[in-house]
């Protein structure tokens, strides 16, 4: 249903994003501006500049060969002040008016289409009903014109809160030309400004329909004016697309509009949308937008004072303030209301009925693909049929949900389990939104091809929704060249004929053969009647009967969008329960934000693969229309690991694994892809690694690279896919720096340093191109090594079996420590010091670190460690809490029958890590960490029982090695980057960290951070606190803890604990991908500089970068060779206590920025005081009782949890929305399941007053399968689709379904 929210043709591009953000290719917004934006005198020269004395004033336009234009014509007065939310008042004339164009007004929209405050300001403006005439070029103003030609009024579409009738993309020049009519483009309101209802103290103060007062008298204005144009006031047709069409249905209904137009053509009318009666709009989109603006005192006063921007902004946190939203409050919370007085009735009874002005001609049509979004953005996930019943139950309730399932299954011949049901959603939706209510005379089948698909590959083939504005305005194709053959005959030849046909004649062919009116006729004398429409294609049209007959008949049998409440059945206004519309945003929070926060606030966690990382900042870009292009950036560097440099010499080294041949360049030594343990497949899936034995020769030259498989896969075709991924993926890359030679055995003596990636534990990868260490290696003359270990189920997947522990958990980490031996037995070979390895490793790889610092396996396999940005504060998991919510979510995601295990190991690795979401979905309780990382080490009672700080601060750590640990400065600057055009009031600010921390520990972080912003009022965007909240909860004040216990527990003669916070933003040539990132030290942003990649551009580095780059390669370098990052103390002191003064404690680091570091004292202090007194991420289980396996026992023992004494809490539920689940197994079926109650870590518990805003929860536990559907995710199926549809956070959604 996207499509709905972008009927603006360059927002259209954002849904393209959306599809695309795996395969790097976006319809870039500016781009496409800069492409068409001056189109509006059709790139021809201005020959003259006509004045037409309108009622607004005298217009001057332009003139070039192709016609006359004049643009941004102001119709009404500015509907500010007084006039904000009120009827619109027409312009009196107030001295000239320069129609000549550039200067574009666009009334506010969500999401604001602009990447600066300059912009902004140029582009959007309350005082924006304006509209645009085009006059062919057949007009002569030399003397008063008189009216001849047939006049277009064209009216976008958008939702009702997006779009503009002026917008650059709808120049009308080139179609006012081959059709020889006037064409006006209006813009109206939209959003709250132009259809907010509100009442104070019992007066209806706005009356709603502000925007289609708009129209109307935009409509009302042609009547006066149009003649003095050349145009027809008796011949006006109204055309539209989408929420422009549905305007067209309202004037169709409207004695007002009646006399102001005579024709109508509406495109992709979304005809089955209800209009809610005014107090329904009431008491869903104004009470929410109230309690999002944080209003004290007068409301009125309140939206009155609201700047425009904040009150579109606020488009998401509106629709969360909703109790039970249905699916058209989601798709259009601004719409028509009924005001019983000009309409009554609910649209398609009054047409039905024949109350509509029914003695005028009418074109009506829709797409044959409408839904192809839905293709596109769930392209690269399986949609099994328990996903398309939970879908279609929440759209129509489960009674019709059950019968359309069964109608469009018998599509598909009733498949057995593993369809992937993906194709029927998306003609479902069509269906049911589109064709069935608009059972219409044309049909466009013309799809898109040519140029058209580069930009937007995912939609070739298809004619989607919005495709037709392209041929309409013929815009010579979105990439900005010309039109495909096919593409013209459909733009000219087709649509420019028939629109143009009809505004004339009323028809649109001259020939009833051509196309022939929709009527019914029998066939054949017998009792079978069929209805004729013309299907529109390349390269000629063609008649077509009964288009979905049958599935129309069926959908018409239901009654779905027929019976909606009428005016005369009002709707009681019901009291304002805060509490209840808290709880109802509070679920929406806790489900469908536990589900998109790590890939919200925390989403930097889930794609530590720089590459990847692009995703991540494609994801914060959907709005200002610029993405990083994964494509473009691996051809950039995808081939550095020779350095572009030429072979010069194939080296040979005999390993464990056999002989392995590299590559050397003048820059050093290479040996790619060299495998460290024998493939984990058949009866090694899920178990630990076995070394690799030696099978012969190994070509290391390069470039196969082996990954292992990951969540999203960082592929887009089956070639790429069997290219990139293997089970076989324990592979490691060893670097070599040009000072060893191979021409004798080198003999060990140049210090080791092991990478271990990030990605959350089931992203990324060691032998990615990204992390190729040439230059690292050579810069700090070590040996660097790099390492693929397995993610997300097949790397930590724990598993019982009739009471036996098959699956232990912890393979990943096992891999790793495979690697590490792998490393003490082979360095050697390659002159590397076997007793001088360094492990390091960036978040989750820095999480792994940490882990390795506790383990007795690891700890005589390495001997220094340095972690950056490592999320020091989560907990692991013991087995059984493991099994209790990943495993069993896994299970049930697979939708096994028979035996677990067989299931598990017959499963396709690509499909164990495609489940992710849904594995996470079908979990009770999810906690904020089971949601970020829900594979990840686990308290195996054998290596660890303890959690990691409490390890640390008892002491029982490996603490007579020297480490480095550090963060960015601003960790969750995604945050920033996400929300940018989003205003997060305080209490979505509340509600966040509620969830997170639970409301006793929320409401002091709340104040305590208020504080730092001065304790704002009412407006205050709480974005920049919320980034920051983020971070040093996560990263910043628990790596100040574990820092600290660190250094007063080593037991090293000298301090050897080093902190650094990385304080070099993004800037310069890398901020031209990037921009919302700009002027951020951000999660992930280091890696660049370690590996010293030049620039996310491309292009060299700018000189700061080369400063930071250069001190990374220095201390790095240092801390291998002497456990120090620098000679001098001076330069880089240890992290230890000191006094300043009788009673200040100071806390020595780095700053690390370009062009020199310096020491800092006490960073954010007070703030890591203040979490460290909230005892937060200290206090989670641990195993009391140590597991012990014996060679006799059938299996381990099961290790103790410790009771929690923390809240419990858990989803709110109704019966309204059941469960989703997901397979393709090919021996998947509906399984029971067992009742379950889940016991994990801490349970981010939640309670709520009126006064707490925050989430009302209580303990329960699933009784039965059919209990565990509705109740454990009906809410996050409903708010998942509530934001699949229609919200930028939930693009975050769309990112995960759509990779």
């Amino acid at each position: 249903m996207l499509a709905l929210a972008n009927q603006n043709p360059v927002l259209m591009g954002l849904e393209v994003a959306l599809s695309n953000v795996i395969d790097g290719m976006k319809f870039n917004a500016d781009l496409f501006i800069r492409a068409h934006g001056n189109t509006k005198v059709s790139n021809s020269t201005v020959i003259d500049n006509p004045k037409v004395n309108t009622t607004s004033g005298v217009v001057t336009g332009a003139t070039t060969a192709e016609g006359h234009a004049f643009y941004s014509v102001p119709y009404g007065e500015a509907p500010i002040g007084e006039l904000r939310f009120k009827a619109p008042v027409p312009r009196n004339g107030k001295g000239p008016i320069d129609g000549s164009g550039p200067d574009y007004v666009n009334c506010f929209e969500f999401p604001l289409n602009c990447t600066s405050d300059d912009k902004c300001d140029k582009y959007y403006s309350e005082d924006c009903l304006r509209l645009n005439v085009f006059v062919p070029p057949t007009i002569d103003f030399s003397s008063p014109p008189g009216e001849k030609n047939p006049v277009m009024v064209w009216l976008h579409g958008g939702g009702f809160y997006a779009g503009s009738g002026t917008l650059e993309f709808y120049d009308a020049v080139k179609i006012s030309n081959q059709t020889n009519t006037i064409i006006v483009s209006v813009n109206y309101r939209l959003g709250p400004l132009g259809f907010l209802v509100f009442d104070e103290n019992g007066t209806r103060l706005f009356e709603g329909n502000q925007g289609i007062k708009d129209q109307q008298l935009a409509m009302q204005w042609v009547q006066d004016n149009i003649e003095k144009f050349g145009g027809n006031k008796s011949m006006v047709t109204l055309f539209g697309q989408s929420a422009g069409a549905q305007s067209i249905m309202y004037h169709l209904m409207s004695p007002v509009s009646e006399p102001l137009f005579h024709r109508a053509i509406m495109e992709s009318n979304p005809a089955s949308f209800p209009y809610p009666t005014k107090e329904e709009a009431i008491n869903t989109v104004t009470k929410g937008l109230l309690r999002a603006l944080n209003c004290t005192g007068s409301e009125l006063q309140c939206l009155t004072d609201a700047p425009a921007y904040m009150l579109l902004e606020l488009h998401v946190q509106t629709l969360m303030f909703n109790e039970n939203p249905d699916l058209f409050f989601i798709i259009e919370p601004y719409r028509p209301v009924l005001d019983g007085v000009e309409i009554n009735e609910q649209p398609l009874k009054f047409f039905q009925s024949g109350k509509w002005q029914n003695y005028k001609e009418v074109v009506i049509g829709v797409m044959k693909d409408e839904e192809a979004s839905v293709n596109v953005l769930l392209k690269n996930t399986i949609l099994v049929l328990s996903m398309f019943e939970s879908f279609l139950n929440w759209i129509v309730g489960p009674e019709n949900g059950e019968k359309v399932v069964e109608k469009y299954s018998e599509l598909a011949g009733n498949p057995g389990p593993g369809y992937d049901y993906t194709d029927l959603l998306a003609q479902a939706a069509a269906d049911l939104l589109f064709v069935c209510p608009t059972r219409a005379l044309t049909r466009d089948h013309h799809p898109l091809s040519g140029d058209a698909c580069v930009l937007n590959p995912d939609r070739c083939g298809y004619a989607y929704h919005t495709l037709d504005i392209f041929h309409l305005f013929n815009v010579e194709s979105v990439t900005s060249d010309v039109f495909a053959t096919n593409d013209t005959a459909v733009a000219i030849s087709q649509f420019s004929k028939f629109w143009s046909n009809f505004a004339y004649h009323g028809a649109p062919s001259k020939e009833p053969f051509e196309w022939p009116p929709y009527v019914s006729k029998s066939l054949n004398d017998q009792s079978i009647n069929e209805w004729t429409n013309i299907r529109l294609e390349a390269p000629t049209t063609s008649p077509e009967s009964d288009f979905r007959q049958e599935l129309c008949d069926f959908w018409d049998t239901l009654g779905f969008y027929v019976n909606f409440t009428s005016a005369d059945v009002t709707t009681e206004p019901t009291e304002d329960n805060t509490e209840t519309t808290t709880g109802a945003a509070s679920v929406l929070i806790a489900n469908v934000f536990v589900l998109l926060l790590p890939f919200l606030p925390m989403l930097a966690l889930a794609s530590q693969d720089p590459v990847l990382m692009g995703l991540e900042v494609a994801l914060s870009k959907v709005i200002g229309g610029v993405k990083f292009n994964t494509d473009h950036f691996i051809r950039a560097h995808g081939n550095t690991k020779i350095s572009n440099s030429t072979v010069i010499d194939n080296p040979k080294v005999n390993t464990t694994s056999g002989v392995v041949t590299g590559a050397t360049t003048a820059e050093g030594h290479a040996f790619y892809s060299v495998p460290y343990g024998e493939a984990p497949i058949g009866e090694l899936r899920f178990k630990a690694p076995v070394p690799r034995n030696d099978k012969g020769p190994i070509d290391g030259s390069g470039p196969d690279y082996v990954h292992c498989f990951e969540f999203p896969l960082n592929c887009t075709s089956d070639d790429k896919c069997n290219k990139y991924y293997s089970e076989d993926c324990l592979r490691l890359n060893v670097f070599v720096p040009p000072t060893i030679d191979f021409s004798s055995p080198p003999g060990g003596k140049n210090p080791v340093m092991v990478w271990l990636h990030g990605g959350g534990f089931y992203a990324g990868s060691g032998t990615l191109e990204f992390y190729d260490a040439a230059k690292l290696s050579h810069q700090t003359n070590t040996i660097i090594v790099s390492v693929n270990y397995r993610l997300g189920p097949l790397g930590f997947l724990v598993f019982d079996e009739n009471g036996t522990r098959l699956f232990e958990g912890n393979q990943g980490i096992k891999d790793q420590q495979l690697a590490m031996q792998w490393v003490q037995d082979n360095i050697e070979k390659f002159g590397g010091n076997k007793s001088m390895v360094t492990l390091f490793g960036q978040s989750a790889g820095a999480q792994s670190i940490m882990y390795h610092l506790m383990s007795p396996v690891s700890e005589p396999l390495f001997h220094r460690a340095i972690m950056e940005s490592n999320p020091a504060s989560f907990p692991y998991p013991t087995q059984e809490e493991a099994i209790n919510t990943v495993t069993k979510g896994l299970l049930r995601a697979l939708n096994c029958t028979g035996s677990e295990l067989q299931c598990l190991m017959d499963a396709p690795a690509y499909m164990l890590l495609e489940l992710h979401v849904q594995t996470l979905m079908f979990n009770e309780n999810p906690d904020l960490f089971f949601i970020i990382e829900p594979y990840r080490p686990v308290l195996d009672g054998v290596e660890i029982n303890e959690q990691p700080l409490d390890f640390f601060q008892s002491g029982k750590w490996q603490n007579n090695k020297e480490v480095i640990i550090g963060v960015m400065k601003d960790e969750e600057a995604f945050v920033n980057a996400l929300l940018k055009n989003t205003i997060l009031v305080l209490s979505m600010f509340e509600s966040f960290l509620n969830w997170i921390v639970g409301p006793a520990n929320g409401e002091k972080v709340i104040e305590k951070y208020s504080e730092l912003a001065g304790n704002p009022g009412p407006g205050y965007d709480y974005t920049d606190l919320l980034a920051q909240a983020a971070a040093d909860l996560l990263f910043v004040c628990p790596t100040r803890a574990l820092t600290r216990f660190m250094s007063e527990t080593s037991t090293l003669s000298k301090p050897s604990v080093y902190l650094y916070v990385d304080h070099h933003p993004l800037s310069g040539d890398a901020c031209v991908l990037n921009p919302d990132l700009c002027g951020y030290a951000y999660h992930t942003l280091d890696i660049y500089y370690v590996f010293n990649v030049e620039s996310v551009t491309s292009d060299v580095f700018a000189t700061n970068d080369t400063a930071v780059a250069s001190q990374f390669s220095k201390f790095w370098g240092n801390f291998a060779y002497y456990g120090a990052p620098s000679k001098e103390l001076t330069e880089w002191p240890p992290y230890v206590s000191s006094m300043n003064g009788p009673s200040i404690e100071e806390w020595t680091s780095i700053r690390l920025e370009a062009p020199t570091t310096s020491t800092e004292y006490n960073f954010r202090q007070d703030l890591c005081d203040f979490w460290d007194s909230l005892d937060f991420y200290m206090n989670f289980t641990s195993i009391e009782e140590t597991a012990k396996v014996t060679a006799t026992s059938p299996g381990p023992t099961k290790p103790v949890v410790k009771p929690l004494t923390t809240e419990k809490a858990t989803v709110i539920a109704t019966d309204k929305f059941p469960m989703l689940t997901t397979a393709k197994t090919t021996n998947a079926s509906t399984t029971t399941v067992r009742p379950t109650t889940i016991t994990t870590g801490r349970l981010l518990a939640t309670t709520t007053s009126k006064t707490s805003k925050v989430i009302t929860a209580t303990t329960t536990t699933m009784e039965s399968s059919l209990e565990t559907t509705t109740g454990a995710c009906n809410t996050l199926v409903a708010n998942y689709s509530v934001y699949i549809v229609y919200t930028i956070i939930c693009t975050y959604l769309l990112h995960l379904l759509g990779q």
